[in-house]
């Protein structure tokens, strides 16, 4: 099939760039597993590079799930009504009801 015809053919394009932005990245990470052990073979550099994304994976999840869990610690109680069941004062008189609890409308 030729490079310009198929409705699909944007996708791949798109993909094929995201793709190339990456590269630049992958050889840095391969340059850095073969630093770690430069006498390894290319599955061992594999295996590494999976430790490191691991590595990088977990800490990224920790810090997104600490961000998540700071404005849930004492944020009721100094922006909402002081009675830590009111809606925050951004969000006061735009809550909708479902079974007795609040929801958010943005």
């Amino acid at each position: 099939m030729p490079a310009s015809s198929g409705p699909g053919q944007p996708v791949l394009a798109l993909l094929d760039k995201a793709v190339g932005v990456q590269a630049p990245l992958v050889r840095k990470n391969i340059a850095r597993a073969r630093q770690r052990n430069p006498e390894a073979t290319p599955a061992e550099v594999v295996r590494t590079l999976e430790r490191m994304f691991v590595s990088a994976l977990a800490g990224t999840g920790a810090a997104v799930g600490a961000t998540a869990a700071a404005p849930a610690v004492g944020g009721h109680r100094r922006r909402g009504r002081g009675d830590g069941g009111g809606a925050c004062c951004r969000y006061r008189g735009r809550a909708g009801a479902v079974g007795g609890r609040g929801f958010f409308l943005a």
